[in-house]
């Protein structure tokens, strides 16, 4: 819902801004804030009036901890994505024919946009349209559910976040394309809990989050390959390992 709200907006902005492609990114990355705000104010008011509980539990409301949380998230899977791409450099070919990857705003490429416009523009879309809101939902809401059971916590979390990636469009050919593209999503709530659960700071896991479609975007321009079961796998799996582990270090923690 808080998606669809979006689009009168952006089908505003490609007629207002036709012609002119940097105006149009930069709007595009504006409007790309509605969908967070929604859904930070939806489940602030949920959490307020059904659980008696303060969004800030989540550490969302934490300026510092929003700074930190970013880019340690980033930095974190940042090597779980060179991991990747290190083993796929090795096992997938480059598509040495293919042109470098280009993101449509509308009717625009952006490789015909500035530099600067253009990291905005990943960055907005990455971290706070698709990062942001989701892991409010999964690793701060819902981990805030059955938080005295961390385990249980982490494990029906993934299984929900991962299920509902069954409807992902990510270039799946077949029912098993499908299935395997869930490595990804898998890895990300894995890495993502396990972020949550060592520092309670939802910023972490969505520094994760969109860190992973950073990394895809600049891993297809740097070493293009095929983005199939074969990536997907290699993706996931780093990710996995990684969340493993810092689940045993902040297991070892806790113990201790």
């Amino acid at each position: 819902m808080a998606n669809f709200a979006r689009i009168p907006l952006h089908s505003w902005a490609e007629n207002r801004f036709a012609g002119d492609d940097t105006a149009l990114v930069n709007a595009s990355s504006v409007i790309f804030l509605l969908t967070p705000a929604l859904i930070i104010a939806g489940v602030a008011v949920w959490m307020r009036v059904v659980e008696r509980a303060s969004i800030r539990v989540t550490g969302l409301l934490n300026p510092r901890g929003a700074g930190v949380g970013l880019l340690g998230g980033l930095a974190i899977v940042s090597v779980a994505m060179a991991a990747a791409w290190l083993v796929l450099a090795f096992v997938a070919p480059p598509l040495s024919d293919a042109p470098a990857e280009t993101v449509a705003v509308g009717g625009t490429d952006l490789t015909q946009v500035g530099i600067g416009w253009v990291l905005l523009y990943l960055v907005v879309r990455a971290l706070l349209l698709q990062g942001l809101p989701e892991e409010l939902i999964f690793r701060g809401w819902f981990f805030h559910v059955t938080r005295t059971r961390p385990w249980l916590t982490l494990a029906w979390t993934t299984v929900a976040f991962t299920a509902i990636h069954l409807t992902s469009s990510g270039g799946q050919q077949s029912t098993l394309d499908f299935l395997i593209y869930l490595m990804i999503p898998l890895g990300m709530s894995i890495l993502g809990g396990a972020l949550m659960l060592w520092t309670g700071n939802v910023w972490w896991a969505a520094g994760a989050h969109g860190g992973v479609h950073i990394g895809l975007a600049v891993g297809s321009v740097v070493y293009p390959i095929a983005l199939g079961p074969v990536a997907w796998t290699v993706i996931g799996l780093a990710q996995i390992l990684l969340g493993v582990i810092i689940l045993a270090w902040w297991n070892a923690r806790r113990r201790r």
